[in-house]
């Protein structure tokens, strides 16, 4: 399927300011102590169900609440954060917790520009949509600084990598956390479209 006009998903996207107001469900998935296990803010998320793994997205973790996540049954944690934002001791909580970590570096909420830099932020995009191949069953926690800018382009470049069509992967980008859909402009959406293979593209 081609890309949609970002003022098309708009449109049909209606609501999405009301949509961030609507209760969190997912505070009584952690099972180590409940919602305060969570991140910071993470109450506006939701774990849901991805191809073949589950997906859950937000801000960045206070290290102490890592291992809540591994309580709850999360696999691996997928940073979006440059290394002066305080990237690298997450990867070492995270894998002292059992989990696996992936790490893109990126500071900006902007898409990367310079081949170089698309590259790695494509292989990123491979690596995490990877993670939800049939039978896998990995439970993912994706992350940026505030779970929006970042979190939300690189979340809906992965969905489409993985098939989605643009109008589902807005609306699963909504159910996973409503106030990062709102927050996903037209040149977030525009570079994950860039991303996908023509034989996925569509007629």
């Amino acid at each position: 399927m081609k890309a949609l006009p970002f003022a098309l998903l708009a449109i049909l996207l209606g609501g999405l300011a009301d949509d961030a107001r609507c209760a969190p469900r997912c505070g009584g998935f952690f099972s180590n102590g409940g919602a305060s296990a969570l991140p910071r803010d993470a109450g506006q998320s939701e774990v849901e169900a991805v191809r073949g793994g589950f997906l859950m997205i937000g801000p960045r973790p206070r290290l102490k609440d890592i291992a809540g996540l591994k309580a709850a049954g999360f696999t691996h944690v997928a940073t979006i954060l440059a290394e002066s934002e305080g990237a690298r001791p997450i990867e070492g909580v995270v894998e002292a917790s059992g989990m696996e970590w992936l790490w893109m570096p990126l500071a900006s909420a902007h898409p990367p520009s310079g081949l170089r830099a698309r590259q790695v932020a494509s292989d990123f995009v491979s690596s995490v949509a990877a993670l939800f191949g049939p039978g896998q069953h990995n439970k993912i926690y994706l992350h940026c600084s505030t779970g929006l800018h970042r979190a939300g382009m690189i979340t809906y470049a992965v969905l489409r990598r993985l098939g989605y069509a643009p109008l589902d992967s807005m609306l699963l980008l909504r159910s996973l956390r409503p106030v990062t859909a709102r927050e996903l402009g037209q040149e977030g959406v525009e570079w994950g479209d860039s991303l996908i293979p023509n034989h996925l593209q569509g007629d």
